[in-house]
Protein backbone atom coordinates (compact mmCIF):
# COMPACT_ATOMS: atom_id res chain seq x y z
CA UNK A 1 0.00 0.00 0.00
CA UNK A 2 0.81 3.67 0.00
CA UNK A 3 3.43 4.90 2.45
CA UNK A 4 3.51 8.67 2.97
CA UNK A 5 6.68 10.59 3.79
CA UNK A 6 5.28 11.20 7.28
CA UNK A 7 4.73 7.47 7.70
CA UNK A 8 8.30 6.77 6.56
CA UNK A 9 9.56 9.15 9.25
CA UNK A 10 7.30 7.55 11.88
CA UNK A 11 8.42 4.04 10.95
CA UNK A 12 12.02 5.20 11.00
CA UNK A 13 11.63 6.65 14.49
CA UNK A 14 9.76 3.60 15.77
CA UNK A 15 12.29 1.08 14.43
CA UNK A 16 15.27 3.36 15.12
CA UNK A 17 16.68 2.96 11.63
CA UNK A 18 17.48 5.66 9.04
CA UNK A 19 14.64 6.76 6.71
CA UNK A 20 16.68 5.76 3.65
CA UNK A 21 16.39 2.11 4.73
CA UNK A 22 12.60 2.47 4.83
CA UNK A 23 12.68 4.04 1.36
CA UNK A 24 14.87 1.17 0.12
CA UNK A 25 12.32 -1.42 1.23
CA UNK A 26 9.35 0.64 0.01
CA UNK A 27 10.84 1.02 -3.47
CA UNK A 28 12.07 -2.58 -3.72
CA UNK A 29 8.76 -4.35 -3.09
CA UNK A 30 5.91 -3.87 -5.59
CA UNK A 31 3.34 -4.06 -2.75
CA UNK A 32 4.47 -0.67 -1.44
CA UNK A 33 4.15 2.70 -3.14
CA UNK A 34 5.42 6.17 -2.30
CA UNK A 35 2.67 7.74 -4.43
CA UNK A 36 -1.03 7.42 -3.60
CA UNK A 37 -3.08 5.09 -5.80
CA UNK A 38 -6.80 4.90 -6.46
CA UNK A 39 -9.35 3.67 -3.95
CA UNK A 40 -9.40 0.19 -5.51
CA UNK A 41 -6.51 -1.67 -7.07
CA UNK A 42 -6.92 -4.72 -9.29
CA UNK A 43 -3.96 -6.97 -9.98
CA UNK A 44 -3.65 -10.16 -11.97
CA UNK A 45 -1.40 -12.96 -10.75
CA UNK A 46 0.88 -14.11 -13.55
CA UNK A 47 3.04 -16.35 -11.36
CA UNK A 48 3.60 -20.07 -11.56
CA UNK A 49 1.50 -20.80 -8.45
CA UNK A 50 -1.56 -19.12 -9.99
CA UNK A 51 -1.00 -20.81 -13.36
CA UNK A 52 -0.78 -24.26 -11.77
CA UNK A 53 -4.06 -23.63 -9.92
CA UNK A 54 -5.78 -22.69 -13.19
CA UNK A 55 -6.15 -18.98 -12.50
Amino acid sequence: GFISREAVQGISNFLRIPPNQIFSVATFYRSFSLTPKGKCCVSVCMGTACHVRGA
